[in-house]
């Protein structure tokens, strides 16, 4: 049953996904464990009902990058419940070379 909440690729969405910004704060959601996979999950505030749950895969930095996690938790501030699973179980390309990409483009 479709319900009248906005779908994930509505041009609203992937602007958010793919807004170049680096954004600041800290991350609330946490990591356990979901199927034998290591996971970022972030639920909405108020999680008393049912809730739609959006499945973030990840670039090559994975889900230990602290900007992907607030993209999550932004999205959870709208209603969703967010996961993310290590696709990459644990080797992601080291965060630090998006530091120097963002510093000294090519």
């Amino acid at each position: 049953m479709l319900c009248n909440r906005p779908y994930v690729a509505s041009p609203l969405y992937v602007s958010q996904l793919t807004n170049p910004d680096l954004h600041e704060g800290t991350p609330l959601g946490h990591f356990e464990d979901l199927h034998g996979l290591r996971t970022y999950i972030i639920n909405p505030p108020l999680n008393n009902e049912k809730v739609d749950t959006i499945i973030l895969l990840t670039d090559i930095y994975g889900p230990d990058y602290v900007n992907t996690q607030l993209v999550a938790d932004e999205w959870s501030k709208q209603g969703w419940k967010v996961v993310i699973p290590d696709l990459f179980v644990g080797d992601p390309v080291p965060i630090e070379d998006i530091r120097v990409s963002l510093s000294a483009p090519p």
